[in-house]
């Protein structure tokens, strides 16, 4: 693997920014489970070099009880060289999203904590043939903490609040003559309490 970074950072009182751009090249030698046409699961040899350049952003920023953290990663990545099936070469790498972000605002004070966690990316390829997209998606996941008493916190948080359907994967390379392929997706929403005590 060769790689190849460089960046500045930025610090002020309540704020920190930092920016990172990159560079990598690697090769793959392996075996990856894939799907025929028919939607089917082959056993499918890799032997591949790829490619990805891009940007990394980090920035927090604090003003009395207000916090706002916030990152994203820019990248262009693409298929360099396939000794199986170079059709693949200059394609995106199947699951690699353009752009991938996060952000968690939060008001916090003595008595108690609110706030989200925010985690979304942009659609990306199903497989390396570059045929079938995977959506892109929002995941948004509040919480709520409160500290009524001394060595006591009561806790409610929120996982996917909204119930978004975020595909992380999906087996096929197009959508097979069965209508029907297998996908892997994130859980739906999850409301989650909690009690703390100290001791």
């Amino acid at each position: 693997m060769k790689q190849a970074e460089g960046g500045f950072k930025l610090r002020k009182p309540g704020l920190e920014v930092y920016v990172t751009g990159f560079w990598a090249a690697t090769t793959e030698r392996d075996f990856q489970i894939g799907a025929d046409g028919a939607g089917r699961p082959i056993m499918i040899s890799v032997v591949r070099d790829y490619s990805a350049k891009g940007v990394e952003l980090e920035a927090t920023a604090h003003r009395g009880p207000f916090n706002l953290a916030l990152g994203a990663t820019y990248v262009k990545a693409r298929i360099d060289g396939d000794l199986t099936d170079p059709t693949l070469v200059g394609n995106t790498p199947r699951h690699q999203p353009s752009l991938l972000f996060q952000a968690r605002p939060e008001y916090a004070t003595a008595l108690f904590n609110v706030g989200a966690q925010l985690n979304g990316l942009t659609s990306s390829y199903a497989q390396d043939s570059n045929i079938l997209k995977q959506p892109g998606y929002v995941i948004v996941s509040p919480y709520l903490f409160v500290r009524p008493l001394k060595r006591v916190e009561l806790g409610l948080s929120a996982y996917n609040v909204f119930d978004k359907l975020g595909i992380v994967s999906l087996a096929a390379a197009s959508i097979p003559a069965s209508g029907v392929a297998n996908a892997q997706v994130l859980n739906g929403r999850t409301v989650t309490g909690s009690l703390r005590l100290e001791f």
